[in-house]
């Protein structure tokens, strides 16, 4: 009697270097599934780099916050309250000085939930993009798969420890980092990572490098 043969799939070999497929990415699918986003981040950035719209009056806070959270979805109903929060906090200097620990500050002060790390990232974000990632549930979900297969080094837990670790905002930036360096991409800057990923796990392109990492 002939023995069955099993047949054993071979694992795709792990890139050592994501940058070629990041930059194809954001050239052609961002440009087609994040119009609508360009167009934000065109309004965000005047809006939010005009010299006389510092973060000491709580009414051009309120502006600028109030336009965060519309334009990305971040559920925070108490603009008025977390608006004066931020000014209470006298943010300016941290924000030029790239201190990532003001994102749970801003997090926290109106006594909001950790859920709004998301806010507080994009507020800092769209002051200083290259000082502070954005914090999105989908990079988020996705690091922490990578960090569940064994595939950054230094970091091996299983999916649902990553998964909470990566709530914290520092860790999730010290993470993110880390990502960057072994993957090549620290050319890019944190808005391309992010429109990179985004738009990969949006577009649900299976057969992408980045996803042979999870």
């Amino acid at each position: 009697m002939a023995k069955k043969t099993t047949t054993v799939k071979k694992q795709a070999p792990l890139p050592k270097s994501l940058l070629k497929e990041a930059r194809v990415i954001i050239k052609n699918r961002w440009n087609y599934l994040g119009q609508n986003y360009q167009v934000q981040e065109q309004i965000i950035d005047l809006l939010f780099k005009k010299k006389n719209l510092c973060n000491n009056d709580v009414n051009i806070v309120r502006t600028k916050a109030a336009t965060i959270n519309i334009f990305y979805s971040t559920h925070v109903q108490a603009i008025s309250k977390i608006s004066q929060a931020i000014v209470n906090l006298n943010i300016d200097s941290r924000l030029s000085n790239g201190d990532i620990t003001l994102v749970p500050d801003i997090a926290k002060a109106a006594n909001v939930s950790r859920r709004f790390c998301s806010f507080a990232s994009k507020y800092c974000a769209a002051h200083n993009p290259d000082a502070f990632p954005i914090y999105d549930r989908l990079v988020r979900l996705y690091l922490a798969k990578v960090i569940a297969k064994g595939n950054l080094a230094g970091y091996m837990y299983n999916q649902t420890t990553a998964d909470t670790k990566l709530h914290d905002y520092r860790y999730y930036v010290e993470v993110y980092n880390a990502f960057m360096k072994q993957y090549k991409l620290t050319s890019l800057s944190y808005r391309q990572m992010d429109r990179y990923i985004w738009t990969a796990c949006k577009s649900k392109l299976a057969n992408l490098d980045l996803f042979k990492l999870i």
